[in-house]
């Protein structure tokens, strides 16, 4: 949902003729960007950013259900980072929430592919 925010102006010319009006700012609902992660490698270095729009910044996120890969972890910023230890597919619901206190979630999936070396 978006919300309008409403103010009355006024404005003179060079003449001197005043008139007044109202200005609608409509800002759009705040929502998350991002809507799939690159796969990373086990025991390789990840990171990967989420992205948000809309609301008022600056955003601040956290994992609302579900884990993450062990060894990974998600910053207020929005970062994925560390190193994965295991394989395989991690489904997790991160959010979003901006400084108005509108907030929104999103389910995502990190597919952690086995390291050669260990094949």
């Amino acid at each position: 949902m978006s919300t309008t925010q409403s103010s009355q102006i006024n404005t003179t010319n060079g003449g001197g003729t005043s008139n007044a009006g109202n200005v609608s700012v409509i800002q759009a609902a705040l929502s998350i960007s991002t809507s799939s992660l690159v796969n990373a490698t086990q025991s390789n270095s990840y990171q990967a950013t989420l992205t948000a729009s809309g609301g008022t910044q600056p955003y601040k996120w956290s994992r609302v259900a579900m884990g993450l890969p062990n060894g990974l972890s998600l910053s207020e910023s929005g970062v994925i980072s560390g190193v994965p230890l295991q394989a395989g597919t991690w489904n997790f619901t991160v959010g979003v929430t901006d400084s108005s206190g509108a907030s929104v979630t999103r389910m995502l999936s990190i597919v952690v592919t086995a390291d050669p070396r260990f094949i």
